[in-house]
């Protein structure tokens, strides 16, 4: 009985706080995961995202990534996005090409796993839509862009239990800012993952994006409040693994 309080807490609890806060998007993944051999994996991923209120496509994008297992809990891999961003600035789409390496590493403690990973991301968009619709010239002061993401995570094997929760941390670090490189964001996640038959994941979870910026006097602010679009996020997605 006490285990499944605790489940029922933890599935509601990302809900009830974005729906506290008011505005909230969401975000829907499906990926596929493919074990080559016992060092390779390939993965795709699809994914959309809304804001206000889930009302307005935010972002759709198409993902392709490769795994390389050097040890056992130590991996290294490289990705590639392709997006369709919306620029809320000027309410119209961008088209985004992302490409990252990441390294990442997992210890387990009985039934706690906590991994770290660190991931050099690179972003170009295309502003010339947005110039040539507006008629105006205002581009980008970093484009391309070039991050460090940092994530922490720990999750927990309920024993005797298909559910698996899990909590994240992840900083953004700018790397070519003329004004100066600092951290511009730290995202929050809480997520529930069912297994079914081992090969198929359904997870569940809620996201906090809080963004940073510069302040007049050089010092970093969060910029983020309340009503900003995409701060609060409600997700749901499904990964096959074969």
């Amino acid at each position: 009985m006490k285990k499944k309080f605790i489940i029922l807490l933890l599935a509601t609890l990302p809900s009830a706080v974005l729906w506290a806060q008011g505005q909230y998007g969401s975000w829907t993944t499906i990926s596929l995961e493919k074990e080559l051999s016992k060092k390779w994996e390939l993965g795709a991923e699809a994914e959309v995202r809304t804001i206000y209120y889930a009302r307005l496509i935010e972002r759709a994008s198409l993902g392709l990534s490769a795994d390389y297992t050097i040890l056992k809990g130590w991996k290294v891999g490289a990705g590639y996005q392709i997006m369709n961003k919306l620029d809320t600035k000027y309410t119209n789409y961008q088209l985004r090409n992302r490409f990252n390496v990441s390294t990442s590493g997992r210890l387990k403690f009985n039934d706690l796993t906590i991994s770290l990973r660190e991931r050099i991301q690179f972003t170009t968009k295309d502003e010339s839509k947005r110039i040539r619709d507006d008629q105006t010239i205002d581009t980008y002061k970093i484009n391309p862009e070039w991050k460090w993401r940092n994530r922490l995570q720990l999750s927990y094997n309920i024993p005797n239990c298909k559910i698996t929760p899990t909590v994240s941390v992840e900083s953004n670090f700018q790397l070519n800012n003329p004004d100066g490189n600092h951290f511009d964001k730290m995202r929050y996640v809480l997520s529930l993952g069912y297994k079914i038959k081992k090969v198929h994941l359904i997870e569940v979870f809620g996201v906090l994006d809080d963004e940073f910026e510069t302040g007049e006097a050089g010092e970093i602010i969060s910029s983020s409040d309340d009503d900003v679009y995409g701060k609060y996020n409600l997700g749901i997605g499904y990964k096959y693994s074969f």
